[in-house]
């Protein structure tokens, strides 16, 4: 099936391309180094934990509303947290790079698990001093722990602000860095303001 593209995807892509990859279809975005526990219990992702659970990569198709999206997240199996008597399993997986599909199927000739083709998409993700500065001082206002490695990027970035799958969408499929750095300045500013006001209104209320 082909699945027509909901922006107008002007990738910078990296070249590597990909004729063939599992795929699991989930309304679930994982940026690069994100990690999410998954329960496996349909037959067809059991078999894809016992073809993928060495680390071998596979695509979360992002799916909204039962619609398949024409974007995804490559990831990896990171580790096997439980397998159970029933043949229920409960993996950590850990997002590698976006991934433009272009082409998915209901399952391989020789899979019972969807499959996809596409390209992989891995943005530098560097994030500049401003951000950075911005970001240490949103952790201190909150009284969150500061980052312990200072190389930090973007996509921590993005994660330590709680983004949800449509924020990390639309931050992935900007490619450039500018923008994305852009981006989640306008964040920290929005959920600053927001706090701000909630402060407001507390004291108001205190007040009256």
């Amino acid at each position: 099936m082909n699945i027509s593209k909901t922006v107008g995807l002007q990738f910078i892509i990296e070249q590597h391309y990909m004729s063939k990859i599992a795929a699991f279809p989930l309304e679930l975005v994982l940026l690069p180094n994100e990690q999410q526990a998954l329960h496996l219990f349909e037959g067809r992702y059991r078999q894809l934990y016992e073809h993928h659970k060495n680390g071998e990569p596979f695509v979360i198709v992002y799916q909204s509303s039962g619609k398949l999206s024409a974007y995804g997240s490559l990831v990896k199996i990171d580790q096997t947290a439980e397998i159970y008597p029933d043949g229920t399993i409960d993996v950590i997986i850990k997002g590698i790079a976006a991934f433009a599909i272009h082409n998915f199927e209901e399952k391989g000739k020789k899979t019972l698990y969807p499959i996809v083709k596409g390209e992989k998409i891995l943005p530098d993700g560097k994030a500049d001093q401003t951000l950075k500065s911005i970001f240490n001082t949103y952790l201190s206002k909150m009284c969150k722990k500061p980052p312990i490695n200072k190389e930090f990027d973007l996509f921590y970035i993005a994660q330590r602000l709680n983004l949800d799958n449509i924020q990390k969408k639309k931050l992935m499929l900007m490619i450039e860095n500018q923008k994305m750095n852009r981006y989640l300045l306008n964040q920290i500013k929005l959920v600053s303001s927001c706090l701000e006001q909630e402060e407001k209104l507390k004291q108001k209320f205190h007040l009256n």
